[in-house]
């Protein structure tokens, strides 16, 4: 899952089991804020071919109230990869979302993969995903505590940035790009991706 929630913003929550002959699920929003409503729209997103209803409905919540809301999924056909469903909204410019995979398809099946090399002060990742639904999440490349700015106010070589932002629609892939400064080589770099409930480890090439 890549679940959207902030202390004091919004919980946004998919559940059920979309792998039964009559799949569905529950998507739950809450407002986190003791002081503030809300209102806003849940969207809801499928692979090509299957019927989600409702695929949206707006929500009007007070300090500390949630709204559960059961959706119903009509599936036509084995899509191929890791299928499932995805609820996004959005307050105040930060957008929220979760994802629910219909877990029978995915075994066996890596719908989000990285491969990481390095070229040069250059560390390049490729994040391909090969599920019917949208992949977001992050990618960190990790490094040894000598690296980290947080820990040395010069380090050498350091790792710019230490976190990206994924996002990449179903059958497609994103590049990303590292920069390794500093005379002094890493002696290790690691990429770790974290997106739609998978948790990935590539060591970097090169």
């Amino acid at each position: 899952r890549s679940t959207g929630l902030r202390p004091d913003g919004v919980t946004l929550l998919l559940d059920g089991d979309l792998s039964k002959d009559d799949p569905s699920a529950t998507v739950t929003i809450a407002n986190n804020s003791a002081r503030h409503a809300i209102q806003g729209q849940v969207l809801l997103t499928g692979p090509q071919g299957w019927n989600i209803a409702p695929i949206q409905f707006d929500y009007q919540l007070g300090p500390g109230e949630f709204e559960e809301r059961r959706i119903v999924v009509l599936r036509q056909g084995e899509p191929s990869g890791a299928a499932g469903i995805v609820a996004q909204t959005t307050q105040d410019g930060q957008t929220y979302m979760d994802t629910l995979i219909m877990s029978a398809l995915a075994v066996g099946t890596p719908a989000i993969t990285v491969a990481a090399e390095r070229s040069g002060n250059e560390v390049v990742a490729l994040v391909k995903n090969g599920a019917p639904i949208p992949a977001q999440g992050y990618l960190d490349l990790i490094a040894p505590p000598a690296c980290w700015p947080e820990l040395a106010p010069n380090p050498a070589p350091a790792v710019y940035p230490r976190r990206a932002s994924v996002a990449v629609a179903p059958f497609s892939e994103q590049r990303i790009v590292f920069r390794v400064i500093g005379n002094a080589p890493a002696p290790w770099l690691v990429a770790k991706l974290a997106a739609n409930g998978n948790l990935l480890y590539a060591r970097v090439a090169g």
